[in-house]
């Protein structure tokens, strides 16, 4: 022990505070982008330039039309939590600019060779400053336009063993001009202009949203996204969604932003990909761009060092407000219209009380014996006698998530249907085009709104077995089914224990035929083994409903008649997300005329 040399405490010099600073702050080329837009946006520029060459490492120049700085700002942004953001511990409350720290400029200056020039717009000279790897070389006079421009060169070239961890050049160039994509969005009103290697990739000038949009994201997929807009609980949600075949491999196409600062937050990205569930296949996600608004002392932004993450005082009500002002646009978004016409016009939306021409369930065999064996089923309204209805008539005071009422149906003109191929795909024309339709993915989306709509009510119709049915399941099939016996029986199901590992089913959905049940009983309970395992969540509980709308689908290789194809086409119009089963596959493709005439090289 007496070998140990005792270590001393001292007090670290600028040059090596400001290394380490840098290394949180400034960690590589799009990090020293992303802090400069952010001053320039805070001095109220309404014309932004950034120029880099060799992805960043070699060059970087901001110029902007902001305020400006005289000569004592200039001196004074060189030095370490110096600012003009916040004055006192008060400010730290309610944060409402994009940087407020005061150690990016120094940062910046201590690994790079660093330039900046300013002048204040009532004034008719401005000044340079120039710091070479931390230490000011000069400071003096210029002539330069009203507004910044910071030149940022050799970064790191002070501390070589962090240049080495750097990326290619295309990597470091791809992550500044995402920098550039997201303030760009953040702030359509200001003119956004990016060069690399002398050439121009973004020239944005001010504009709305969707156009912003457009110069960063592409026109044809700003001119097909849906428009958010809602308010709750003092929150405001407004942006753009795209369709839900306009999807990505990662969340890249989330651009998420809260009281205009590009942001990412785990629980606000969840609320929107939940927003398209059963609308997008596994792995896949929505393009986005969301702006939540709150009061700023609603939101921490000071608890990342470069200001990439936030925390809100209750998040729970945030990622509601989010969740349901987004699903709100891509229900919009998605809403079916095909239009046939009718030579007697359908009731509204939930006239499926007793089966009528035209309806689909003669399709399913709702109305037919279901088999003559012992577990025959009985239809059931809750709480009464057995019935000949399947459906239950819909509460008029239901909320408007559920599937909405229609006024009648008038007989008007609309598209043509030919018929049915392979026993699966419903054709029509609209005159410019035909539109296919897989009947079992569009009865599914039918059938699973509707089970989702009855359990929101507690009004799913169950239609009752003449004989129970007794289960005997292993170990973890049974916990799991007894851990969510209350959602399984919500959604027309009635299971009970019966002592030991036996379960008893008394019930089942209407739509589900008596030799499914089993299969269907099981198959949920692998799917509740696969969810959490706690009781009350509802995505193990989602991934249920959808297996029982698959089981009580029409399906695939199933003759219909054209009424029961009317009747089906009926329910798809009133049916929400529509566009698309609950698995996120799409139900109805359109091949436009220019596509057909392509084919048969008409054109």
């Amino acid at each position: 022990m007496s070998d140990i040399k005792k270590p001393e405490i001292r007090i670290l010099p600028d040059a090596l505070i400001n290394l380490i600073a840098a290394g949180e702050i400034i960690e590589r080329p799009s990090a020293v982008i992303r802090e400069l837009v952010e001053n320039s946006l805070d001095a109220g520029a309404c014309s932004i330039d950034v120029e880099v060459l060799v992805g960043g490492k070699q060059r970087i120049v901001v110029v902007d039309d902001g305020i400006g700085m005289n000569a004592e700002g200039v001196r004074l942004a060189m030095a370490r939590h110096a600012t003009s953001k916040i004055a006192d511990k008060s400010d730290l409350g309610a944060i409402h600019t994009l940087g407020f720290r005061g150690e990016a400029l120094p940062s910046m200056a201590s690994v790079s060779r660093f330039s900046l020039f300013s002048r204040e717009h009532d004034t008719d000279v401005g000044t340079e400053i120039r710091v070479d790897g931390g230490v000011v070389a000069y400071v003096r006079d210029a002539g330069i336009a009203a507004g910044t421009r910071v030149v940022v060169e050799d970064l790191f070239y002070s501390v070589p063993a962090r240049r080495k961890f750097l990326k290619s050049d295309r990597t470091e160039y791809l992550n500044g001009y995402d920098v550039i994509v997201k303030h760009a969005l953040s702030r359509p009103d200001v003119r956004f202009r990016f060069v690399a290697d002398g050439k121009e990739v973004i020239n944005a000038q001010p504009s709305t949203l969707r156009t912003r949009v457009g110069d960063v994201l592409g026109r044809r997929i700003a001119q097909e996204m849906g428009e958010v807009r809602g308010e709750q609980e003092n929150i405001r949600v407004i942006g753009l969604v795209g369709r839900p075949e306009e999807t990505r491999s990662t969340q890249s196409g989330i651009h998420l932003f809260v009281n205009d600062r590009p942001v990412r937050d785990y629980s606000l990205t969840a609320a929107i990909v939940r927003a398209f569930s059963g609308l997008i296949l596994g792995g896949r996600y929505p393009i986005a761009v969301v702006f939540v608004q709150l009061p700023f002392s609603e939101v921490d932004v000071n608890i990342h060092p470069t200001k990439r993450e936030v925390k809100f005082v209750d998040p729970r009500i945030v990622g509601g407000v989010v969740y349901r002002t987004v699903e709100a646009a891509v229900r919009q978004l998605t809403a079916v219209s095909i239009p046939l016409p009718r030579k007697t016009p359908y009731g509204p939306a939930g006239d499926l009380v007793r089966p009528t021409e035209g309806s689909i369930r003669e399709a399913m065999g709702l109305w037919a014996s279901l088999s003559d064996g012992r577990h025959r089923l009985e239809p059931e309204r809750e709480g009464g006698a057995a019935t000949d209805d399947s459906y239950r008539e819909p509460d008029k005071t239901a909320p408007s998530s559920e599937i909405p009422d229609t006024v009648m149906k008038p007989a008007v003109p609309g598209m043509k249907l030919l018929g049915q191929v392979l026993g699966t795909y419903i054709v029509l024309s609209d005159g410019d085009g035909l539109v296919v339709i897989d009947q079992h993915a569009a009865h599914e989306r039918v059938v699973y709104e509707r089970i989702k709509a009855g359990r929101s009510r507690n009004a799913v119709v169950r239609q009752r077995l003449l004989f129970p049915m007794t289960l005997d399941l292993d170990g973890p099939d049974r916990a799991a089914l007894v851990r969510h016996l209350d959602e399984i029986n919500s959604i027309g199901f009635e299971v009970e224990e019966f002592g030991g590992t036996t379960l008893l089913v008394s019930a089942v959905p209407s739509i589900v035929s008596d030799g499914d049940v089993r299969d269907l009983i099981i198959g949920i309970a692998e799917e509740l083994r696969e969810g959490t395992g706690e009781p009350g969540i509802e995505e193990p509980i989602d991934r249920m409903i959808k297996a029982v709308a698959c089981h009580g689908s029409v399906r695939a290789a199933t003759e219909l008649s054209e009424r029961e194809i009317e009747g089906l086409i009926d329910e798809i119009e009133r049916t929400p997300f529509a566009a698309h089963c609950p698995h996120g596959r799409p139900t109805m493709i359109r091949i436009t005329r220019q596509e057909i005439e392509r084919r048969f090289k008409r054109t």
